[in-house]
C-alpha cells in the first residue's frame, strides 16, 4: 500500500512517499499553485517529475496540499491532472493552510500561522480550520512574508530611500535593472517567488535598523491583520511554518512576548508533521 503526502508552497512542492512500513522517500518539484498553473501544466509536472519515482508502484491515496487550493475549482484543477497520472488513486485535495494546521497542532486546538514566500493564519480545532481572516494574496496581502520582505526592499530601494549601504550592497549583489523588475512584477509569471528572492538579503543584514525596522512592521502587520482578528489568540499556543519565521524567529517571539501571545511550535516545512498526522490516523482520508 503506497500514499503519497505532497505539501505545495508558491515555490516548491515537498513530497513523501509512504507505505504501512513508514517512510520511503522524499523529493521535492518546483510548486504547484492552480492559480497560475493550467491542468495541463500540472499534469505534464506530475508525468515528468513525480511518476518517475512511483513508476513501479501502486499508488492507492494522494493528500495533496497546496497553495491556491482554496476552492472547489481549483482543487478540482490539482485533483484531475492528479487523476490523469494515477487513475486508480484516491485523491484528496485541500488548501496548504490545513497542511499547516495539521502539521503544527497535530489533533490539538491552536492557530497555525504560515510566514514563508506568502503568509496566512488560522485557528485549527484538532480536526478542522475553525476561523481564519480573509487572505488577499500576494499584491494585497502576504504581510511578514518572505515576497513581502523583497517587495519592500525593491521599493526602497528604486525609490533611493535605502541607506546608502545597504544600497551599494543590494545593488552589487543583485545587479538590479528597473526594467527588469518591472518585467518581473507585471509581465512573467511567479512574481511572488521574484520578490521573496530578494528575502535572504534582509538576513544577512538583519542587524541593521532599517532591515530590522522592515521585518518588524512586517511581523506586526501579520499579527494584527490576521492573528489578532482571530478567537481564542489569547489562550490558544501559536504555532509557525515556514522559512521567514525560522531564520527571524527572534523578532518573531519579541512581536508575540510584547502582546502576551504563546509562542508553540516552529518548522521550517510541515512534511515531517503531516507525515506523522497521516500515518497516525492509518492513512484514512482526511
Amino acid at each position: 500500500m503506497i500514499y503519497l503526502i505532497a505539501d505545495s508552497g508558491s515555490s516548491k512542492t515537498d513530497w513523501a512517499i509512504v507505505s504501512h512500513q513508514g517512510l520511503q522517500e522524499q523529493f521535492q518539484t518546483i510548486g504547484i499553485n492552480p492559480y497560475f498553473w493550467t491542468y495541463e501544466q500540472i499534469q505534464e509536472e506530475i508525468w515528468a517529475n513525480v511518476a518517475p519515482h512511483v513508476s513501479e508502484l501502486e499508488v492507492e491515496q494522494i493528500f495533496f496540499y497546496g497553495a491556491g487550493c482554496s476552492n472547489a475549482e481549483k482543487k478540482q484543477v490539482v485533483a484531475s491532472a492528479l487523476h490523469k497520472v494515477f487513475p486508480n488513486a484516491h485523491i484528496v485535495v485541500e488548501h496548504d493552510l490545513l497542511a499547516a494546521a495539521r502539521a503544527l497542532c497535530g489533533k490539538t486546538a491552536g492557530i497555525a500561522c504560515i510566514l514563508g514566500t506568502g503568509s496566512n493564519a488560522c485557528v485549527f480545532d484538532g480536526s478542522q480550520i475553525t476561523a481564519q481572516p480573509i487572505n488577499l494574496g500576494f499584491w494585497l496581502g502576504d504581510e511578514g512574508s518572505g515576497g513581502y520582505i523583497g517587495k519592500k526592499l525593491l521599493k526602497a530601494f528604486l525609490h533611493q530611500e535605502l541607506p546608502e549601504e545597504l544600497y551599494q550592497k543590494l545593488k552589487e549583489n543583485y545587479l538590479i535593472d528597473i526594467a527588469d523588475v518591472l518585467e518581473n512584477a507585471y509581465q512573467k509569471p511567479f512574481p511572488n517567488r521574484y520578490f521573496a528572492s530578494f528575502a535572504p538579503f534582509a538576513l544577512q543584514n538583519a542587524e541593521h535598523p532599517f532591515i530590522q525596522s522592515l521585518l518588524y512592521k512586517g511581523f506586526e502587520d501579520f499579527l494584527s491583520k490576521y492573528v489578532a482578528k482571530l478567537p481564542n489568540v489569547e489562550t490558544l499556543p501559536i504555532h509557525f511554518v515556514g522559512s521567514i519565521a525560522v531564520v527571524f524567529e527572534g523578532l518573531l517571539r519579541e512581536c508575540l512576548q510584547k502582546r502576551k501571545w504563546q509562542l508553540g511550535k516552529i518548522l521550517k516545512i510541515p512534511m515531517e508533521g503531516l507525515i506523522k498526522y497521516h500515518t497516525s490516523n492509518g492513512y484514512h482520508s482526511p
